[in-house]
């Protein structure tokens, strides 16, 4: 099954650092990054307001453990945002290379 992965980042440099290394291992098809936009969340006690870059991994559910593991092995953040979305259906040609580059 494919399945697409939001993740959040704190700046564009990590963001595209990280995408570019999990397409390289196969980990990942593609990776979108989309522009830096605010992020509003508590943490330790206090409200927080932060600039993040936001990315969208196309994956396979076969390889979202081994993408997490890197992925949060690459990550800054004590807890960073990790979330599993399972694609129910969409374009088979598509669906189909998703799962041909993850092999």
């Amino acid at each position: 099954m494919v399945c697409l992965v939001y993740t959040t980042f704190p700046d564009i440099e990590t963001a595209r650092g990280a995408a570019g290394e999990m397409v390289k291992q196969k980990l990942a098809a593609c990776a979108n990054l989309f522009p830096a936009h605010e992020s509003i969340y508590e943490w330790d006690g206090n409200v927080q307001n932060e600039t993040e870059h936001a990315v969208i991994f196309k994956t396979t559910s076969e390889k979202v453990k081994d993408l997490e593991k890197a992925f949060i092995a690459a990550h800054p953040y004590d807890v960073p945002c990790f979330v599993v979305l399972p694609v129910e259906d969409g374009h088979t040609p598509f669906l189909e290379w998703i799962t041909a580059q993850t092999r």
